[in-house]
C-alpha cells in the first residue's frame, strides 16, 4: 500500500481535489431543487410505491437508470435535496477516474494526470455535477465506452480483449 501511495501521490492528490470540488458543502450548495430534479423525486416516490419501470413518462419521457441510483441514496440517507446531489457528484468523481484511465491508455501517465487534473478542477464539470440532472451520467458512461472500445481494439489476446481480466487488473499505477 505504501508503495502504491508513493508511486501515485499526484493522482491521489488530484482525486482529493475532485472529491473536494464535488462534495464540499453539497448539503448547502446549490440550494434547493431545479424543477427537473423535483420531477426525479416524484418518479422516485413512484418507485417506492412499487412502480418500477425502465422508462418514466414525466417530462417527455426519461430513462430510469439515474433514478435507481437516486432512490438508493434516498433509501440510505433519507429524503432531502443533498441526497439527490451526491449521486451526481459521485458520477462526476467517477468520471475523473475514467478520464485518467482513458488518457493513460492512449497517451501515457503524465498526460493522464493532466487530463484528470483539468477534469477535477474544471468549474463547469464541478458545478454541473453538483446538480441532480441525469445528464451527469454521460461523461462517465461515454468515457468508459471509449475506454473499453480502445482496450478491445488494442488488445492482441482475444480473451483479454473481452475484459475477462481487465477488472482484476485495475490499471492505476
Amino acid at each position: 500500500m505504501r508503495n502504491f501511495v508513493k508511486q501515485n501521490w499526484v493522482l491521489l492528490l488530484i482525486l482529493v481535489l475532485a472529491l473536494f470540488f464535488r462534495f464540499w458543502q453539497i448539503n448547502h450548495y446549490p440550494g434547493g431543487l431545479f424543477p427537473d430534479e423535483a420531477a426525479n423525486g416524484l418518479d422516485i416516490n413512484s418507485m417506492f410505491h412499487g412502480q418500477i419501470q425502465p422508462f418514466y413518462e414525466r417530462g417527455n419521457g426519461r430513462e430510469a437508470l439515474f433514478f435507481f441510483f437516486e432512490a438508493f441514496s434516498v433509501l440510505i440517507f433519507g429524503r432531502g435535496v443533498w441526497q439527490f446531489h451526491i449521486v451526481s457528484a459521485a458520477f462526476g468523481f467517477a468520471a475523473v477516474i475514467a478520464v485518467y484511465l482513458l488518457a493513460k491508455r492512449l497517451f501515457g501517465k503524465r498526460t493522464a494526470l493532466l487530463a484528470a487534473f483539468f477534469m477535477a478542477i474544471s468549474s463547469y464539470a464541478a458545478t454541473v455535477t453538483r446538480t441532480a440532472f441525469r445528464a451527469n451520467t454521460v461523461p462517465l458512461l461515454s468515457t468508459l465506452t471509449i475506454l473499453f472500445l480502445v482496450k478491445f481494439f488494442q488488445e492482441k489476446d482475444v480473451k483479454k480483449s473481452f475484459g475477462q481480466q481487465y477488472l482484476l487488473e485495475f490499471p492505476l499505477a
